[in-house]
This record gives C-alpha cells, sequence and structure tokens, in this order.
C-alpha cells in the first residue's frame, strides 16, 4: 500500500518536470516587479558572456588550426600549389 502525498510529506508532483516547471512558474509570478526585472536582467548578462565564450571558442579553433599549419611547414610537410590545386578539385567538384 502506498502512502499519500500528505502522509509521507513529499510533493510527487514536483518530481515531474511538468510539475517542476509549474513551480518555477508560480515562484516567479510571486516575485514583485523589481525582483522580475533584476532576474531578466542578469538572464541577458549571462547570455551576453556565452556569446563572447563562443565567439572566443571561435578564436581558439582557428589560432589551433594556424600553429598546425605553421608545425607542418616547420616539419616539411608541404604541397606545391600544383598539387594543392589538385586536392582542392576533388574537394570543390
Amino acid at each position: 500500500m502506498t502512502k499519500s502525498n500528505r502522509e509521507d510529506g513529499v510533493d510527487w508532483s514536483l518530481t515531474t518536470r511538468k510539475g517542476s516547471r509549474l513551480r518555477q512558474h508560480r515562484e516567479f509570478l510571486a516575485l514583485p516587479f523589481r525582483r522580475k526585472m533584476e532576474l531578466l536582467e542578469e538572464l541577458c548578462d549571462r547570455a551576453g558572456k556565452l556569446s563572447n565564450l563562443s565567439e572566443m571558442r571561435k578564436k581558439i579553433s582557428l589560432l589551433e588550426g594556424i600553429a598546425r599549419g605553421e608545425k607542418a611547414v616547420q616539419e616539411g610537410r608541404t604541397l606545391s600549389n600544383t598539387d594543392a590545386r589538385k586536392r582542392m578539385k576533388r574537394w570543390l567538384a
């Protein structure tokens, strides 16, 4: 026999995604307007930081590619212009 929510002290409706989201919405609606605005500003700031992080990852990836190319040149792993064009034809055809 299972215990009801009241007997075991657990609100099992909160264990579902729908129940959890409903509680979050209710808590947000209960906040004063000023606090809601503060939370929204904080969320926008975090989104901006994530955007900057994404741009930094792209730059790091580009710099790593350049470093690999420089290392290949130092090790003599290069192609002539003619050979490079032949390889590019396969990719661009």
